[in-house]
């Protein structure tokens, strides 16, 4: 089916996305209803039928309409019809598990320091591992699942906010969280004592062996 008569049920499903349910294809919308289009788009390829799309689609689907029903800036999307989506609540009655990832690089510093909201989002999580898997995989070729224990969080002062499917956090304190046990080597370089520098040498001056001492 050529792109042209694809284009309706293009618009409509961005229309779903983006102004219905963003929370069921793991978008996590801005307070002004934007998301970025890199994110957009991993998010459409990873549904059947729409893993061919890429940007210049998008933007050509924004320009060809007079009123068109999305606008873009340069790297954000958000619908015009924004009536239905819904906002963070608040929420204190939660799963008693609930799931997220982290890059496989960031998961040492991650059991070290803990989890903290970006400048672009709070933590993003997920009652359903599958889920939580599908967003590691936007950022990470190999995410590390987390397992976070909401009843301790929340006793760490951890604030947790439902957003449709999904739930959002500020932070989360080390210890609220488990993951797989790390390589044996990465186990190795947290616990590991930096060794003493050597005294650096007095310009001009040098060590005296045993034999130099014993004759002086």
């Amino acid at each position: 089916m050529k792109w042209q008569h694809q284009q309706k049920r293009f618009e409509q499903m961005l229309a779903y996305m983006l102004g219905r349910r963003p929370d069921e294809f793991g978008l996590v919308l801005d307070a002004d209803g934007y998301v970025g289009t890199k994110t957009l788009l991993k998010a459409l390829n990873e549904e059947a039928g729409w893993r061919h799309v890429r940007r210049q689609q998008i933007s050509q689907l924004v320009a060809s309409q007079p009123d068109a029903a999305f606008e873009m800036n340069a790297h954000c999307i958000r619908s015009r019809e924004r009536g239905k989506l819904f906002q963070p609540t608040f929420c204190d009655d939660l799963p008693g598990l609930l799931y997220c990832c982290v890059r496989q690089r960031a998961y040492p510093v991650a059991l070290e320091k803990g989890l903290q909201r970006t400048d672009e989002a709070m933590v993003t999580l997920s009652a359903d591992q599958a889920m939580a898997l599908r967003l590691g995989n936007r950022r990470d070729n190999h995410p590390v699942l987390l397992t976070v224990h909401t009843g301790l969080a929340q006793a760490q002062g951890a604030k947790f906010y439902q957003y449709g499917c999904l739930y959002l956090a500020d932070a989360l304190q080390p210890g609220t969280f488990n993951g797989p046990p790390l390589p044996a080597d990465r186990a190795a370089d947290r616990q590991k004592v930096p060794e003493t520098a050597p005294t650096p040498k007095t310009p001009g001056s040098f060590t005296l062996s045993p034999q130099q001492r014993m004759r002086r």
